[in-house]
């Protein structure tokens, strides 16, 4: 009879499970705030609790049938993922590319020295995705509050149109490396388990 000590198999499962929630959510926050930083440490806090629950296993599931239905979900797992980054790749990419897309920005100036500066960003068909204005009150005396807002302005603008352009890119990658470690794997054990091959 197949059971892990140490946990149970449906605690094991909702772990794995509960650690997946929280990558989503750790790799939107870090997308969120644009930090690098924040996404790595996710990634690594996943490993290191995904390797600790899988070490409380003191009996793996070994028998042929449980390699039966390990063998069918990673193949599984593997065709969902690799035609799901494939087609989140194109969306993304064409949110960049798209035609109807692009950013714009322009300054009207105001007689007594005042400007209004804004910038958009428009997403395929011209859907405006962002747009802003920064009312400068003196251009010939930018303040620093002015100049900080003017830049986080620009900047913003600027993330919100190569957002979709880094995260196409992420599933592109992504679903190379699954598919390319899939290929280097299954070489690898055919070679390991029929030499003759």
């Amino acid at each position: 009879m197949l059971h892990m000590t140490g946990i149970s198999k449906m605690t094991y499962y909702l772990c794995l499970a509960g650690i997946c929630l929280g990558i989503i959510l750790g790799l939107g926050l870090g997308i969120a705030v644009g930090s690098l930083l924040i996404i790595a440490l996710v990634v690594i806090i996943a490993i290191i609790v995904a390797f600790v629950f899988h070490r409380r296993i003191n009996e793996v599931m070994t028998d042929d049938l449980s390699k039966a239905i390990s063998g069918k979900a990673a193949i599984r797992t593997l065709e969902i993922l690799t035609v799901l980054g494939a087609i989140l790749f194109a969306c993304t990419m064409m949110l960049y590319w798209g035609n109807g897309g692009g950013l714009g920005s322009g300054i009207h100036t105001f007689d007594n020295g005042s400007a209004t500066v804004h910038f958009t960003v428009w997403y395929p068909g011209f859907h405006p995705m962002y747009d802003e204005r920064l009312f400068i009150q003196d251009m010939d005396n930018i303040s620093g509050d002015e100049l900080f807002s003017l830049e986080r302005l620009f900047g913003l603008g600027y993330r919100v149109r190569d957002g979709p352009m880094f995260m196409g890119l992420a599933f592109g990658i992504m679903t190379i490396l699954i598919a390319g470690l899939f290929t280097v794997f299954s070489y690898y054990y055919n070679k390991k388990m029929d030499p003759e091959t």
